[in-house]
């Protein structure tokens, strides 16, 4: 994606801080490692000693879903994937990460270079997809669960991250 004008978003620090958490937890469900730069076989070795993913939890099921339903297929579908799908979910994080600890030392200003439009689109879907599995929403029927939490819902500040990330995402998309 090509953008002819700056994507700029602002943000107070509440909400700021609130992202970079939700990033942050990201990141620790990916459970990818952190790679360095300069060592290939350091990089390998790391890769190849990923803790494997817990099936059981419904983030990771949406956010790594299964390819295939034979088990063997899938089984070896993520044994050759996986890893590059986790580094690369992790490097996007990073990097939206990186972008808000610097608007949190500055002016809540955040200007998004080209190349980090489709890290950040990326993340916020798959915080969205996060919390959409946290909550239970698989299709439209549970969806529209999330327009009548009421004030008093325990879930009402998880249903409001949700929609904010997805204004998010609509706001970046519109100034492209």
């Amino acid at each position: 994606m090509t953008s002819t004008a700056p994507v700029v978003l602002d943000f107070r620090i509440h909400e700021a801080t609130v992202l970079a958490g939700l990033v942050s937890e990201l990141i620790e469900v990916v459970g990818a490692p952190e790679l360095p730069d300069d060592d290939p076989l350091a990089a390998f070795e790391a890769t190849s000693s990923l803790r494997p993913l817990r099936r059981d939890d419904p983030v990771i099921n949406r956010l790594f879903p299964s390819a295939y339903a034979d088990e063997d297929l899938d089984a070896e579908y993520r044994r050759l994937t996986q890893a590059d799908a986790r580094l690369s979910r992790d490097h996007d994080a990073r990097l939206v990460l990186d972008d808000l600890h610097g608007a949190l030392g500055g002016a809540l200003r955040v200007r998004l270079a080209d190349d980090h439009i489709d890290p950040w689109l990326r993340t916020l879907n798959a915080l969205r997809v996060a919390i959409a599995a946290r909550l239970g929403v698989v299709d439209d029927e549970t969806a529209e669960r999330l327009e009548e939490v009421g004030p008093e819902d325990p879930d009402l500040p998880v249903v409001a991250a949700y929609h904010w990330l997805g204004y998010l995402l609509e706001v970046i998309l519109d100034r492209l």
